[in-house]
């Protein structure tokens, strides 16, 4: 999750508990904070890695753009 100069910020996204998020998300997955990811026009960032088990079956990486509220976060966490 990018958490740096726009992602993550009130100023960029004023309208979203960035704490919240973070938070919302821990409780279904491990969280990773990185700094910024270098797609700022596309914030808040979300990378979602497969599990061992996924990666293996062919599962990858996959970016989620814009997760700028609410029901994006519940989206995510489902």
């Amino acid at each position: 999750m990018c958490r740096d100069c726009c992602c993550g910020s009130a100023r960029k996204v004023p309208h979203l508990n960035h704490d919240e998020q973070i938070r919302r998300l821990r409780e279904v997955a491990e969280v990773r904070v990185t700094e910024c990811l270098d797609v700022c026009d596309q914030a808040n960032v979300i990378v979602v890695q497969p599990t061992p088990e996924g990666r293996a079956a062919g599962g990858r990486p996959v970016w989620l753009a814009f997760v700028n509220d609410e029901n994006a976060t519940a989206d995510v966490a489902e």
